[in-house]
């Protein structure tokens, strides 16, 4: 499993592209390249154990706060929202991460 497979799946299932949850360019809070950002952080620190600095590295330099930040609201929406819990399963299946 490697990362930019995870990018490409979330992207695709968010609707936007890789490049825009890795880049640095701001984005609404509450639009879909923000869901899939949060998303690509919780599925790198939950299903391939990268730490909080590690995402950020990977995501253009963020830095770690910033990532533990998307992968809490990343869980909380995975408890208090089905549909996302089943964007985020699809994810996993595309992907064989589970």
């Amino acid at each position: 499993m490697t990362p930019a497979l995870i990018l490409e799946a979330v992207a695709l299932e968010f609707g936007t592209t890789a490049e825009i949850i890795v880049g640095r360019r701001p984005i609404p809070s509450r639009s879909k390249a923000q869901r899939a950002r949060a998303t690509a952080c919780l599925l790198l620190y939950q299903d391939l154990g990268w730490s909080y600095a590690r995402i950020g590295r990977q995501l253009d330099g963020r830095d770690h706060s910033t990532i533990h930040y998307a992968v809490q609201t990343a869980r909380s929406r995975l408890l208090d929202r089905p549909s996302y819990r089943a964007q985020v399963q699809r994810i996993r299946n595309e992907t064989g991460i589970r």
